[in-house]
């Protein structure tokens, strides 16, 4: 099934429906591979990265054309989320060049109701 993909560089919990009283978060660290073959086969790709470094990193790793955005996502069902972090960024600095060993990859699934 073709899928919205959605990059984030970190997991907005308000992002998520609000008639969610409680929800279920799962979290996979996964390869760049793995990234670009669920964008391979993805629907739309939805970027909701401002940090242009990295931006520019994910368009040289997916081979997809990206831009950086300062919006703010809201979960659509079906979405596939990937959040794209810094290994150790540095608070109050911009990183002018990531390169792909400076960076995680998450995958995260969420689903409504109470898992345990």
């Amino acid at each position: 099934m073709e899928r919205r993909i959605i990059l984030l560089n970190a997991l907005p919990l308000n992002a998520f429906p609000s008639d969610w009283d409680n929800f279920a978060i799962t979290v996979y660290r996964v390869s760049t591979d793995y990234l670009k073959s669920a964008i391979k086969k993805a629907s739309e790709i939805k970027c909701y990265i401002r940090h242009p470094a990295t931006v520019e990193l994910l368009k040289k790793l997916l081979e997809v054309e990206l831009k950086p955005s300062a919006e703010l996502y809201k979960y659509t069902e079906g979405d596939s989320i990937f959040v794209i972090t810094l290994k150790t960024p540095e608070r109050g600095k911009e990183a002018t060049e990531v390169r792909q060993e400076d960076i995680e990859v998450y995958y995260v699934e969420a689903e409504p109701g109470i898992c345990r």
